[in-house]
């Protein structure tokens, strides 16, 4: 038999489902991806090794927990206080009379304002009672929130409504009373902040700022004696006892932003402030290892402010860098990070650019240390007019009998730089720090934060308190 030669064509093998893989398309595309994915990986490894690393610098349990009880706690009553204040208060005529008062012109309260004070008699006599705890906790440091500020307005209200019920009380011939409700204030200035957030205390400083003029004017009235001011300025010197370090406040901040880092959605709300689009956002994040690296370089920055928070003015050292950070000594342990590197890497996260806050918060804590010192010299001024029947010609006449020495001046050049005195005439084209600063008067000042003496006429940033319209008639 002859052999048949077959035509059919032989069986192709069967193709590998993984044979796309040799083809030339997806080579190339697969090696560009793994260069891109190694060059990203890269850069966000290069990012966290570029900072070094530093341990927490706030335990939250144990610096973050504040042991105290209800019954000790300021804001017990404060809260109760504010529950208690009726839904429609006149808010106008408590300012308007506030501004009366201000001026320096009468210290009587408008109708409107008496009104005002009947209806939160039982608020206030909450709220006084909260102001004669030692201390208050509004939130626990480890629960603050980021950005909480307290009841800003409610605290506002509370401290103009004791002033009025202060300012009533004297013009009524009764200045223990009147100085009974100026003491609950500062006390409560104190309470503000400590601990709590910057905000909160930066709140609580300008209430202390803000008070000084009726101090001043208590000092000054015919009806206040000489025990009255003795009593009061002892009251002064104890409250400063209350006052929060700065170191407190800014641990409570920390805590308070660590808190947020821990939520990816407010992570990336902060992220999206900067101008990436919302379908970039979350590549950025990865990128730069967000928010881990805002994390560590916020211990960083933290660390280097507590380095030098609570030491004085003319002790710190500040560096020139576009962040404002403290110029490490070379004998803090452990040594802080250079702050050249932490000011560029901070300009590189978005993140935590939107947390850090600058020191010149400090500037304002400054600020209320001053008034401090010159409330106390406000009084002491005012027991040589009872001792003399005249007022100083210069600060240094207190000396030894009212006072060891004349305090140094918080924004001198360095400790021989101390509080100065002046009697100035009326400048009303000068309206800084509040038209009763510029008012005829006689001043106890510091140089401000420029550090030059204007001799108080306003004309630079000097600050201090005023006693207004003075007269050497009172002795005893």
């Amino acid at each position: 038999m002859s052999e048949v030669c077959s035509t059919e064509p032989a069986p192709e093998k069967p193709r590998s489902r993984f044979a796309f893989l040799l083809r030339p398309w997806f080579v190339i595309s697969a090696t560009i991806f793994a260069i891109l994915l190694s060059i990203a990986a890269g850069y966000r490894a290069s990012r966290l090794a570029g900072i070094p690393p530093i341990d927490e610098i706030v335990d939250r349990e144990t610096e973050g927990r504040v042991a105290i009880t209800p019954e000790e706690n300021a804001f017990t009553y404060y809260k109760r206080a504010w529950k208690l204040m009726p839904p429609r208060l006149d808010r106008k005529a408590i300012r308007a009379a506030m501004d009366v008062l201000d001026t320096g012109d009468s210290l009587e309260i408008p109708p409107a304002a008496q009104n005002c004070l009947r209806d939160c008699e039982a608020a206030l006599t909450e709220w006084e009672r909260g102001t004669k705890c030692d201390r208050g906790v509004r939130v626990e440091p480890a629960d603050l929130r980021w950005g909480d500020d307290g009841n800003i307005s409610d605290c506002i209200i509370m401290r103009e409504l004791a002033i009025l019920r202060s300012s009533q009380s004297l013009h009524d011939g009764q200045p223990e009373d009147s100085w009974r409700w100026l003491h609950a204030v500062f006390r409560f200035t104190r309470h503000r902040g400590n601990p709590g957030s910057i905000s909160e205390r930066y709140h609580g400083a300008m209430s202390h700022v803000l008070s000084g003029a009726s101090v001043a004017a208590w000092a000054a009235h015919k009806d206040v004696t000489a025990e009255h001011l003795k009593s009061a300025l002892s009251d002064l010197r104890e409250l400063d006892r209350l006052t929060s370090p700065n170191l407190v406040t800014l641990k409570a901040e920390y805590l308070s932003v660590v808190k947020h880092l821990e939520s990816p959605g407010a992570v990336r709300e902060l992220a999206a402030a900067g101008d990436f689009p919302d379908a970039l956002l979350d590549v950025h994040l990865f990128l730069n290892a967000e928010p881990d690296v805002c994390r560590v370089l916020l211990r960083h920055v933290y660390a280097n402010h507590l380095s030098q928070c609570d030491l004085p003015r003319w002790e710190r050292t500040y560096a020139s860098t576009s962040n404002d950070l403290f110029l490490p000594t070379g004998r803090e342990s452990p040594p802080l990070m250079d702050v050249v590197k932490l000011d560029e890497e901070l300009s590189r996260s978005s993140v935590a650019e939107s947390f850090y806050r600058s020191l010149g918060w400090l500037g304002r804590m400054n600020l209320e240390r001053t008034h401090q010192i010159a409330l106390e010299l406000c009084l002491s001024v005012e027991l040589f007019r009872r001792r003399h029947g005249r007022y100083p010609e210069t600060l240094d006449a207190l000396v030894p009998d009212f006072i060891d020495e004349v305090p140094h001046d918080i924004y001198g050049s360095g400790p021989n730089d101390r509080m100065l005195m002046a009697r100035r005439a009326a400048d009303p084209s000068q309206m800084i720090f509040g038209a009763s600063f510029y008012k005829p008067g006689l001043v106890i000042y510091s140089r401000g934060p420029d550090g030059i003496d204007d001799g108080s006429r306003g004309q630079g940033s000097d600050f201090g308190v005023t006693i207004l319209d003075p007269s050497d008639d009172v002795a005893e």
